[in-house]
């Protein structure tokens, strides 16, 4: 598989006021132009009807019942999520009782949308 890209980002947390944020920087590099150009649709998940739930767990190609987004900005969001850990840092914070917030710019604010 080609490398994913993914822009800059940062997850704070401040203890007080048991707030996180997550915040996404926008287009800034030419490899952050490289997710913005990847723009043929990719399936963020599938709604379930009356599947089971393996089968919609990962969809390979767009349905009817795809929910579908910029492709490039799906890998790059879910590289970040999984594969730099943000989704588990973001999932401890959140059981620990902490509100979340997701922030971006341009590239950064898709992102933090996904």
């Amino acid at each position: 598989d080609p490398p994913t890209f993914f822009p800059a980002w940062c997850l704070a947390a401040h203890k007080k006021r048991k707030l996180a944020i997550l915040a996404v920087r926008g287009s800034a590099s030419h490899t952050d132009w490289l997710v913005n150009a990847d723009a043929a649709p990719a399936p963020v998940f599938r709604r379930r009807r009356h599947e089971d739930a393996a089968s919609a767990a990962a969809p390979t190609c767009a349905s009817r019942d795809d929910v579908v987004a910029h492709g490039g900005m799906v890998r790059a969001a879910r590289a970040i999520l999984d594969d730099c850990g943000a989704r588990a840092c973001v999932t401890a914070l959140a059981r620990a009782g902490y509100a979340i917030e997701l922030t971006g710019h341009s590239l950064g604010a898709r992102h933090a949308g996904e």
